[in-house]
């Protein structure tokens, strides 16, 4: 047998073998330690081994999360292994069988599983049939599950749909988001679209823990200038004329988007904010040039300068920022009704105050690269390490300092 061969073989022949070994596929596994299992026993758990190149394609394929964690169950994989935590030897094979595939007869399947590893306690046993049937469970599509679509009378209303984390601007939810827009935009069924949210907020603004990740700085420096170009490049460059429905408080970047669209509806109670000199970071949204010509160069000042005013949705009427406020249960009703009277209109794409799509295009690009350098700046890093320190979340904060600390030696390679 390959098995028997391979055991009589020096360590580093086996090992090359294993590496010689790769199908049409491009799948590199042991065909000889698939035929065999090996149990072993140590301190209350069980590992039961197998080497599979169908493993990562069934993984996949069910939508298995790395590192996943339920009250004490995970399920992990990588190329080449998978890793279940359940009460019982029994539990864990019958859980690693379901999830490879619950249709496959546990003996006359080729392929189970890498590594099942049991551990003796009872809640997790509890836990572990509901993880692999929610593994099990065809996943909604990103813009199912984050943004919520529907069509009247021509107008497709988009609803961003994270209210247990404020709407925010997740890089899922961004993606979400221009996916819903690009859609609308090539459905000649839709002549105008609504852009509101769920819940209480409209939207805390862009997750920078989940749009950012730690690489070269030059890199990184790249990565945020083109990253943020693109979100506002996508409402500019949306061809059908877009209202904002503000249904709660409204935050960063999507206040300077909604800026950007054709109007601005707004619910009692709402509120605009653009912390932007609080966090260290310039403006954004086409705001340093947009703003001013919408609402004056003194409202503007208060917006994004030092004070960091945050208007009301009756401040923002005052100022010119939206064009109507409502009652919080009215909002829907009158933003469906002044997007059909812009259909009845034959209303196509416009700017307010006067803009043109060239400079705010213009203004966009330029804003990027600024706001690239400030995210790499000093006052941003202490600022984002004081605000994590305030949350008392220690480790990110941490990081944040360490940074602003070796700046002088990292910054060499911006």
């Amino acid at each position: 047998m390959a098995g028997g061969t391979a055991r009589n073989m020096s360590q580093p022949d086996a090992a090359r073998r294993r590496r010689q070994c790769v199908d049409e596929r491009g799948w590199r596994h042991d065909s000889g330690a698939c035929s065999r299992t090996r149990l072993e026993r140590s301190a209350g758990t069980v590992v039961v081994r197998r080497w599979s190149i169908a493993l990562v394609e069934a993984s996949m394929r069910l939508g298995c999360r790395r590192n996943r964690g339920r009250a004490g169950v995970t399920l992990r994989y990588d190329r080449e292994s998978t890793i279940v935590r359940a009460a019982t030897h029994a539990a864990a094979v019958q859980t690693a069988t379901e999830f490879v595939d619950p249709a496959w007869p546990a003996r006359r399947c080729p392929i189970l599983f890498d590594r099942v590893v049991c551990f003796d306690d009872r809640r997790t046993a509890q836990r572990a049939a509901t993880l692999m049937r929610d593994l099990r469970t065809p996943r909604r599509t990103v813009s199912d599950d984050l943004i919520l679509v529907s069509t009247s009378n021509r107008v497709r209303t988009l609803t961003m749909n994270l209210p247990r984390r404020l709407n925010g601007w997740t890089l899922e939810m961004m993606e979400a988001l221009f996916a819903a827009l690009t859609a609308a935009g090539e459905d000649d069924d839709v002549a105008a679209v609504i852009l509101t949210g769920s819940g209480k907020y409209y939207s805390a603004g862009v997750n920078l823990s989940s749009t950012i990740g730690i690489s070269h700085p030059r890199k990184l420096r790249n990565m945020i200038a083109e990253q943020n170009q693109s979100v506002f490049d996508g409402f500019i460059d949306f061809q059908k004329p877009i209202l904002i429905a503000v249904n709660g408080p409204a935050i960063g970047a999507t206040v300077t988007s909604a800026t950007l669209c054709d109007g601005i509806i707004a619910a009692e109670n709402a509120t605009f904010s653009t912390p932007f000199a609080k966090l260290g970071v310039t403006p954004e949204g086409c705001s340093s040039v947009h703003l001013p010509k919408l609402v004056g160069a003194e409202a503007a000042k208060r917006i994004l300068g030092e004070e960091g005013w945050t208007p009301t949705a009756s401040e923002a009427l005052e100022i010119g920022l939206v064009n109507e406020v409502t009652a919080p249960d009215e909002l829907m009703e009158r933003a469906q009704a002044m997007a059909e009277s812009w259909v009845a209109e034959g209303r196509t794409r416009s700017f307010r105050a006067g803009a043109t799509r060239e400079e705010l295009k213009a203004v966009n690009a330029q804003e990027s690269q600024e706001l690239a350098d400030a995210f790499l700046a000093p006052p941003f890093l202490m600022g984002q390490y004081r605000f994590l320190l305030s949350r008392k979340k220690y480790a990110p904060a941490a990081t944040f300092l360490a940074l602003r600390l070796t700046r002088p030696a990292w910054s060499r390679l911006l």
